[in-house]
Protein backbone atom coordinates (compact mmCIF):
# COMPACT_ATOMS: atom_id res chain seq x y z
CA UNK A 1 0.00 0.00 0.00
CA UNK A 2 3.09 2.52 0.48
CA UNK A 3 2.55 3.77 -3.90
CA UNK A 4 -1.39 3.84 -2.81
CA UNK A 5 -3.06 7.73 -3.10
CA UNK A 6 -4.64 7.29 0.51
CA UNK A 7 -0.94 6.24 1.65
CA UNK A 8 0.73 9.70 0.28
CA UNK A 9 -2.56 11.42 1.69
CA UNK A 10 -2.39 9.97 5.21
CA UNK A 11 1.07 10.69 5.58
CA UNK A 12 1.09 14.68 3.89
CA UNK A 13 -2.06 14.82 6.14
CA UNK A 14 0.77 13.98 9.33
CA UNK A 15 3.60 16.12 7.79
CA UNK A 16 1.16 18.99 7.41
CA UNK A 17 -0.19 19.34 10.80
CA UNK A 18 3.16 18.39 12.96
CA UNK A 19 4.63 21.66 10.88
CA UNK A 20 1.54 23.73 11.40
CA UNK A 21 1.79 23.06 14.58
CA UNK A 22 5.29 23.39 15.77
CA UNK A 23 4.95 26.65 13.96
CA UNK A 24 2.01 27.96 15.92
CA UNK A 25 2.61 26.46 19.58
CA UNK A 26 -0.35 28.70 21.00
CA UNK A 27 -4.15 28.36 20.55
CA UNK A 28 -5.68 31.04 18.75
CA UNK A 29 -8.94 30.96 20.98
CA UNK A 30 -7.98 30.75 24.30
CA UNK A 31 -3.95 31.46 24.78
CA UNK A 32 -2.91 27.67 26.01
CA UNK A 33 -0.87 25.64 24.34
CA UNK A 34 -2.04 23.93 20.95
CA UNK A 35 -2.66 20.54 19.92
CA UNK A 36 -3.65 20.65 16.48
CA UNK A 37 -4.19 22.73 13.82
CA UNK A 38 -8.20 23.05 13.05
CA UNK A 39 -9.45 23.08 9.31
CA UNK A 40 -11.67 26.02 8.89
CA UNK A 41 -13.60 24.79 6.02
CA UNK A 42 -12.97 21.06 6.51
CA UNK A 43 -10.84 18.20 4.44
CA UNK A 44 -14.15 16.92 3.05
CA UNK A 45 -15.46 19.94 1.75
CA UNK A 46 -12.42 21.04 -0.18
CA UNK A 47 -9.16 19.59 -0.73
CA UNK A 48 -7.86 22.65 -2.32
CA UNK A 49 -7.79 23.96 1.36
CA UNK A 50 -6.68 20.74 3.10
CA UNK A 51 -2.92 21.90 3.03
CA UNK A 52 -3.85 25.36 3.27
CA UNK A 53 -2.16 27.05 6.10
CA UNK A 54 -4.69 30.29 6.64
CA UNK A 55 -7.20 27.80 6.27
CA UNK A 56 -5.89 26.22 9.93
CA UNK A 57 -6.36 27.32 13.61
CA UNK A 58 -3.94 26.85 15.73
CA UNK A 59 -6.01 25.09 18.72
CA UNK A 60 -6.13 23.60 21.74
CA UNK A 61 -7.80 20.28 23.06
CA UNK A 62 -10.51 22.13 24.57
CA UNK A 63 -11.33 24.22 21.94
CA UNK A 64 -11.00 22.23 18.80
CA UNK A 65 -13.69 20.08 20.75
CA UNK A 66 -16.04 23.18 20.87
CA UNK A 67 -15.69 23.36 17.18
CA UNK A 68 -17.03 20.27 16.72
CA UNK A 69 -19.63 20.76 18.99
CA UNK A 70 -22.97 22.19 19.70
CA UNK A 71 -20.87 25.52 20.56
CA UNK A 72 -19.46 25.35 16.67
CA UNK A 73 -21.49 28.62 15.73
CA UNK A 74 -19.74 30.50 18.50
CA UNK A 75 -16.10 29.78 18.17
CA UNK A 76 -16.91 30.62 14.52
CA UNK A 77 -18.80 33.61 15.02
CA UNK A 78 -15.59 34.18 17.37
CA UNK A 79 -12.70 33.48 14.92
CA UNK A 80 -14.34 35.44 12.04
CA UNK A 81 -14.69 38.44 14.22
CA UNK A 82 -11.08 38.03 15.00
CA UNK A 83 -9.47 37.38 11.46
CA UNK A 84 -11.93 39.43 9.77
CA UNK A 85 -14.49 39.26 6.77
CA UNK A 86 -11.72 39.67 4.45
CA UNK A 87 -10.01 36.51 5.36
CA UNK A 88 -13.34 34.46 5.04
CA UNK A 89 -14.05 35.98 1.91
CA UNK A 90 -10.39 34.85 0.47
CA UNK A 91 -10.91 31.16 1.61
CA UNK A 92 -14.19 30.76 -0.06
CA UNK A 93 -12.38 32.24 -3.46
CA UNK A 94 -9.84 29.57 -2.65
CA UNK A 95 -12.35 26.88 -2.42
CA UNK A 96 -13.61 27.78 -5.37
CA UNK A 97 -10.78 27.42 -7.34
CA UNK A 98 -10.35 24.00 -9.31
CA UNK A 99 -7.18 25.01 -10.88
CA UNK A 100 -4.83 22.64 -9.02
CA UNK A 101 -4.98 19.16 -8.92
CA UNK A 102 -5.07 18.00 -5.30
CA UNK A 103 -5.55 14.71 -5.35
CA UNK A 104 -3.00 12.88 -6.96
CA UNK A 105 0.21 11.17 -5.52
CA UNK A 106 2.56 13.54 -7.08
CA UNK A 107 0.43 16.46 -5.31
CA UNK A 108 0.42 15.01 -2.20
CA UNK A 109 4.55 14.03 -2.15
CA UNK A 110 4.88 17.82 -2.92
CA UNK A 111 3.12 18.46 0.64
CA UNK A 112 5.57 15.95 1.90
CA UNK A 113 8.79 17.70 0.74
CA UNK A 114 7.18 21.33 1.34
CA UNK A 115 6.25 20.60 4.87
CA UNK A 116 8.48 17.19 5.66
Amino acid sequence: MANSKKYYRNKADRVFQDWFTKENPICEMCGETSSCGHHFHTKGASSRLRYEPDNMIPVCNSCHLKFHSRHSADITSRLIDKRGTEWSNKLLEMKRDFSIKSDTITFYKSIIEKYG
